[in-house]
């Protein structure tokens, strides 16, 4: 305090402001995701430029605020989780050479701001024995040079390449390290690993601290001005830029050409993880950094959740295709049948496990599986077209004529299952089968919800919708029963009271992750949703449009929703037809064949494996 003073403090001066817990929770409610950043330089700072820098780098314009403090300190404030997690990730943040040090604040803690001891870097680790290149030993050799926070591994935990890439959290209070003696056999020797650092900032070659060069150490016992003084560090210690090659032209346009350096890794993760499935498959065979990258847990866990959140259909597909003799199937992106004119990058496509079948039906999709089942046999499979991977489900006993499957996600137990409810024709009373993909086997369980309609089950929020009979066959007795993947435990949805005495008028459906009605009026279809879960007056007519399709009084097929657009586009599947309704334009139908029934569905890119012991590989 005197320091701030200039004198000694007065009493009064002294006394100490009581802070109490409520006041510090309150301030973390206000301002939970926060960083305090300090630039180690004290060159004098474009603020705007620094402020438009980061907020384009990070993707972020209204959810980032940025506020300047004395002595080249900023306050970053973020309006998400998503930010910090991005801003992290692209650490070490270097303006004109100069570290951006960072301390995330989380409660009033004496010296909190002005203590920027630690840094994120990318290590590499030269010189390990071929044994030695496992994630195991990337982390006791990343745990010595600080904190371990990854090791750039495949997903066997092998670390394939020249050199091991470890992440790791630097105290840059104390000296870089350039070596690392790592234990080799029984016998107490050991080996020297060379480490050399990528995206480095300005550090001293006097004394080996980041903030500051050797002309401003105040340790250095040297004339500054001497040129060819040997420092205990220099600028091997950075790692080497890889250049593309300098091409064999004349010498005064080799001399013009400059080399082109690598992005950071951060930066080409950020672009592979916004990529289709089978451009990112071929894009394994570039490196073996990207096959390592591609193939990790991490990586495709993480792709499956931007795909899943994109709107914009960029990663949603859609296959349709004859479901009897002569089969043949296509798959195309959603995002050129929703918003263009025209079908585009529609292939022919090879359905597994074809020639079993006299019939095929689409029963469901999620998270790039789809679940489809071969008919006479009763031979249910999951398949993941964008990998052209799939599995046979294990066959069981029942009323093979009789039953109705439905295909979701348990989130819980990150198990995908498919449900089969084999009905008792002579009866309301049946046995559920579920199968567990984790644990490759099917349980049963009695059925006492009614008589399930012909139509699949829907998956929405972690259940599988069925619409059944309550107590009779009659127009009015049916309802909507959720069936809980998790729990695996029955409720009824509460339906909109316009449609509940239109039985075989409503079709189910999903769009956008919300739970779908589908009203066949005769004249025009509604197309209700159900915005909030749960809770029954949120059912709301999200579009409707005229019949314009013609019926078959011979083989009424009830119109299937496959997408529903931000403009109010629909996208609808009806027998042999595709079917487009836009608002602003003319409608559009896509017959596909002549009377014969089509299989449709969409689906989301993923690596989602249909196998039960590796999901992800």
């Amino acid at each position: 305090m005197a320091e701030i003073l200039g004198r000694s403090p007065t009493s009064a001066e002294r006394e100490v402001v009581v802070i109490s817990d409520e006041l510090v929770g309150k301030g973390l409610r206000l301002m939970p995701l926060g960083f305090v950043g300090k630039l180690l330089t004290d060159k004098l700072l474009s603020k705007p430029a620094f402020t438009n820098t980061i907020k384009k780098l990070l993707g972020l314009n209204q959810g980032l605020e940025i506020k300047f403090l004395p002595d080249n300190e900023f306050l970053f404030i973020f309006h998400e989780e998503g930010g910090i997690h991005r801003f992290l990730s692209m650490e070490p943040w270097i303006f004109s050479g100069a570290l951006l040090a960072l301390n995330r604040f989380t409660r009033f803690t004496i010296g909190a701001v002005g203590s920027f001891q630690t840094t994120h870097l990318w290590v590499r680790a030269f010189d390990v024995p071929p044994e030695g290149m496992i994630n195991d030993i990337g982390t006791l050799i990343g745990n010595a040079v600080g904190q371990i926070v990854s090791v750039e591994a495949d997903d066997r935990g092998r670390c394939l390449g020249p050199f091991m890439r470890i992440r790791v959290l630097m105290d840059i209070s104390k000296p870089l390290r350039s070596v690392v003696s790592v234990p080799v056999g029984s016998e107490g020797a050991s080996v020297s690993v060379a480490l050399r650092y990528e995206r480095l900032p300005n550090y001293c070659y006097n004394c080996g601290l980041i903030g500051h060069v050797a002309r401003k150490c105040e340790t250095a016992k040297f004339d500054p001005n001497q040129d060819d003084f040997d420092y205990p560090y220099g600028p091997w210690l950075r790692a080497e830029i890889e250049v593309s090659p300098m091409p064999s032209s004349s010498r005064s346009s080799r001399r013009s050409s400059s080399p082109r350096t690598n992005l950071p890794q951060e930066l080409i993760t950020e672009v592979l993880l916004r990529l289709p499935v089978k451009s990112l498959l071929k894009f394994m065979c570039v490196s073996k950094s990207w096959l390592s990258t591609i193939s990790s847990t991490q990586f495709r866990e993480t792709h499956l959740k931007i795909s899943s959140e994109n709107n914009m259909h960029s990663h949603k597909h859609l296959i349709f295709g004859s479901g009897a003799l002569p089969r043949v199937f296509y798959t195309c992106s959603l995002y050129s049948k929703v918003d263009e004119d025209h079908f585009v990058d529609t292939m022919s496509f090879d359905y597994p496990l074809s020639e079993l079948a006299d019939k095929i039906q689409i029963m469901g999709s999620c998270n790039g599986l789809i679940c489809v089942v071969l008919y006479p046999s009763n031979v249910v499979i999951l398949w993941n077209p964008a990998t052209g991977k799939y599995r046979e489900l294990p066959f069981f006993d029942g009323n093979m004529f009789s039953r109705r499957y439905g295909f979701g996600y348990d989130v819980f137990n990150d198990d995908y299952k498919v449900s089969c409810i084999d009905l008792n024709p002579a009866a309301y009373r049946a046995q559920v089968h579920t199968y567990s993909l984790r644990n490759d086997s099917w349980t049963s369980t009695d059925w006492s919800h009614g008589k399930v309609f012909r139509d699949p089950g829907v998956y929405v929020h972690g259940a599988i919708h069925w619409k059944v009979y309550c107590n009779g066959d009659s127009r009015g007795n049916w309802a909507v029963v959720a069936q809980n993947l998790t729990t695996e435990t029955c409720s009824n949805v509460a339906l909109p009271v316009p449609i509940i005495s239109c039985g075989v008028e409503v079709t189910l459906g999903v769009s956008r992750g919300l739970l779908c009605a589908i009203h066949d009026r005769g004249s025009h279809i509604d197309i209700w949703v159900l915005k909030e879960y749960g809770v029954e007056e949120s059912w709301n007519i999200m579009v409707s449009f005229p019949y314009f399709f013609p019926k078959s009084h011979l083989h009424p097929v009830r119109p299937k929703l496959l997408c529903v657009s931000e403009d109010g586009g629909v996208f609808l599947h009806s027998g042999s037809k595709l079917i487009m309704y836009k608002s602003s334009q003319n409608h559009e139908i896509y017959p596909l064949t002549d009377n014969i029934v089509v299989e449709a569905t969409t689906y989301g890119d993923s690596f989602v494996c249909p196998d039960s012991v590796h999901m992800w590989s």
